[in-house]
């Protein structure tokens, strides 16, 4: 699109959605789940934010500031400790999480970062800091997936 490759999460990932969650992102702050895995959408309403910090494990930050999206890991990083991309402007986070990955599809896929995480808890608390941002964030439990073994054929 525009001369640049997007990435996308599959379509079949939406089958996995479980309990839906929906904030107005001005109101929202935290949000703790006893299950690790979910998926989180943010779209974020023009003048588009010029910083904020979101939370997604207890020692995983995501950090925009100054048109640079950093993610920061701490020991659930396994030795990785910052990941960083120049954005001019975000208008849109949808970050899957689940036991042991995390994966941010910044502004519909223009910018993708994915990493493994190894936390110590499945408990764990979202939180979202910044002073002026107005948008929608919507948040589904992910289900586990089960893979049927293929019977061998006599």
């Amino acid at each position: 699109k525009d001369g640049k490759l997007y990435q996308k999460p599959l379509e079949e990932m939406k089958k996995l959605r479980g309990l839906h969650f929906s904030y107005d992102l001005s109101k929202f702050t935290s949000w703790t789940s006893d299950n690790c895995c979910f998926e989180m959408k943010i779209t974020f309403d023009a003048p588009y934010p010029q910083q904020f910090m979101l939370q997604l494990r207890e020692d995983v930050h995501l950090n925009y500031q100054d048109g640079i999206l950093s993610l920061e890991l701490g020991e659930s990083g396994a030795g990785r400790k910052c990941r960083s991309a120049k954005i001019d402007s975000i208008q849109s986070l949808r970050i899957f999480s689940d036991t042991s990955s995390i994966e941010i599809f910044i502004n519909d896929g223009e910018t993708v970062m994915t990493t493994r995480v190894f936390s110590d808890s499945l408990t764990q608390t979202i939180a979202y800091k910044s002073s002026s941002d107005s948008g929608k964030v919507d948040i589904y439990d992910l289900k586990p997936f089960h893979i049927i073994p293929k019977m061998p054929q006599k």
